[in-house]
């Protein structure tokens, strides 16, 4: 909850004034997504060895969990550039008019997967009852979709869109960091890497696809600024101004780093478990008391990789936000 406290507290701050240290706002805010994406992660962690292992519910297991294979992780940076081109060709011949409602509508539809799995972890038994009432099957092939839908994903879809349309009404950058904070944080708990030779896979092919996007054309920046979508992380820097001057962070540089952070935390949390207790009581057919001491590893579990990572992350950011304010270059 503190997590949320420092979001909320950060961006209320924010709007009566803009002498916040970038510094600060920036760091805080991106750091404060990760932690709770990450420890959000951990219960996901928990929730599905619950449902496969305790409530032996087949054929569920991993549902709503993307978990990212080795082809995914090679195949990611070149989709992303692809997406990323064909999002700056639109803007350059079509107009930011007609590409910002097809992007706002796309992120209603894929927003309504971050609200519904904001709405199954408060754990109300109402949205579990929702999500079991399957409406119809929904199979297209080309968009590899094959899932039931059910009134809970008609409920999300809904709520999506009427938060997409608020947006729209209102312009408000305190609403947009609302809706972007959501979709990083259901993106850091609910993709999955498989592995760290994954993670470093895709850090490091990311890595040079922000060199060539961001300092060797002006894809990156045209695309981030002319989107008006909550794509990003808004900071008032100078209200003075008419329009107000706001810096930004592209979800990205959050998600991005924030699920490798949480495989970290994860891993953090498996590794402090003690081995054999563990196979004495799998051995024993009491996969329950696993969940336990899962639930406490996830509370008083040592956490260095995680720690590391948080560390690392601190650095990367602040000099990211200096090499800005020093070459006036995002």
């Amino acid at each position: 909850m503190g997590c949320v406290a420092a979001l909320i507290g950060l961006n209320t701050a924010g709007y009566f004034t803009d002498q916040i240290p970038l510094q600060i706002n920036m760091t805080c805010q991106a750091l404060a997504i990760i932690i709770f994406g990450a420890h959000r992660s951990v219960q996901e962690l928990i929730k599905e060895f619950k449902k496969i292992h305790v409530d032996k519910k087949a054929g569920v297991a991993g549902e709503g969990i993307e978990t990212m294979s080795k082809d995914d992780v090679m195949q990611f940076p070149i989709y992303a550039g692809g997406t990323l081109c064909v999002l700056y060709g639109l803007i350059k011949y079509v107009g930011k008019e007609v590409v910002n409602p097809l992007l706002l509508s796309y992120m209603a539809v894929g927003g309504s997967m971050s609200v519904k799995g904001l709405l199954l972890s408060t754990g109300m038994p109402l949205f579990d009852s929702l999500e079991s009432k399957v409406l119809f099957h929904l199979k297209i092939g080309f968009m590899e979709i094959d899932q039931d839908v059910t009134l809970l994903d008609i409920l999300s879809l809904v709520i999506a869109f009427a938060m997409v349309g608020i947006y729209i009404l209102t312009k408000s950058w305190i609403y947009n960091n609302i809706l972007a904070s959501l979709v990083s944080i259901n993106a850091v708990q609910m993709v999955f890497l498989g592995n760290f030779k994954n993670g470093f896979g895709m850090l490091t092919g990311l890595f040079f696809y922000d060199i060539f996007f961001v300092f060797g054309t002006d894809v990156m920046l045209t695309v981030a600024k002319s989107i008006d979508a909550p794509i990003k992380l808004l900071f008032p820097t100078d209200y003075s101004e008419d329009p107000a001057k706001f810096s930004l962070l592209g979800l990205g540089d959050i998600v991005i780093p924030g699920i490798f952070m949480a495989m970290c935390l994860r891993y953090d949390v498996l590794r402090s478990l003690n081995v054999k207790a563990v196979n004495r009581l799998a051995e024993a057919g009491d996969p329950s008391e696993v969940v336990t001491m899962l639930r406490k590893a996830s509370a008083n579990a040592p956490r260095p990789y995680f720690n590391g990572c948080v560390i690392g992350y601190i650095l990367a950011i602040i000099t990211t936000i200096v090499i800005m304010m020093v070459f006036e270059h995002g």
